[in-house]
C-alpha cells in the first residue's frame, strides 16, 4: 500500500519534492509521475492523446485536468494525493477509512499507538522549533504536517472503534 502524501511529506525532515504535494496540480503530477509507466500509462488508461494529456497536466494551452479526471487518476493509482490536497486547501485533512469488515480490535490498538507516536513527534518538533524563540516557515510547515498526521490518526482510530464495536453489538460478540 502506498504511503499517503502526508506520510511521505513528514518522514524526518521535510523532503524536497518535484511538485508541491499539497497543491491539487502537484498531487496529480506526483500520482502520475510515480505510477509505473508514468504519464504514458495514465494517458493510455484514460484513453487520451499523450500530448493532450501532457498539456492538461502542465496546464498549457488553456488546458487542465478536470476534477473527475483527477479522481479517476487517483483510483487508477490507488493513492489519495488529490483528496489530501483538496482537504489541505480546505483547511482540513483527508482520512481514508478502512473497509469496516476487516477491522479487528488489534487494528484499533495499532492506530492508537501510531496516534500517540505522532502526538509525541508533534511535541518534539514543537520544542525543537521554539528553541531559538522563532518559528520560521519550514518549522511552521513541519508542525502543520505533524498536526495533520496526528489529527488524521485520531479520526481514523475513532472511526475504527465505532465500526468494530457496532459490528460486535450487532453480532452479539463479547467486548472483553
Amino acid at each position: 500500500m502506498q504511503p499517503s502524501v502526508l506520510q511521505r511529506f513528514t518522514k524526518g525532515q521535510i523532503m524536497a519534492r518535484e511538485h508541491n504535494p499539497l497543491s491539487t496540480n502537484g498531487a496529480i503530477l506526483n500520482m502520475v509521475n510515480e505510477f509505473q509507466g508514468g504519464r504514458a500509462a495514465i494517458a493510455a488508461m484514460l484513453v487520451v492523446d499523450p500530448i493532450r494529456f501532457k498539456n492538461q497536466l502542465h496546464e498549457q494551452k488553456g488546458m487542465r485536468i478536470s476534477t473527475e479526471t483527477a479522481l479517476t487518476i487517483q483510483e487508477f493509482t490507488g493513492r489519495t494525493d488529490f483528496a489530501e490536497a483538496v482537504a489541505h486547501q480546505s483547511g482540513g485533512v483527508f482520512v481514508k477509512m478502512p473497509e469496516h469488515d476487516n477491522l479487528v480490535r488489534a487494528d484499533i490498538h495499532e492506530t492508537f499507538t501510531e496516534t500517540t507516536k505522532n502526538i509525541g513527534l508533534l511535541i518534539q518538533e514543537f520544542l525543537e522549533a521554539i528553541k531559538d524563540g522563532e518559528l520560521d516557515e519550514i518549522e511552521h510547515r513541519r508542525l502543520e504536517a505533524r498536526k495533520d498526521k496526528a489529527c488524521s490518526n485520531l479520526a481514523l482510530a475513532i472511526h475504527m472503534i465505532v465500526e468494530v464495536y457496532r459490528r460486535m453489538q450487532s453480532t452479539g460478540e463479547s467486548h472483553g
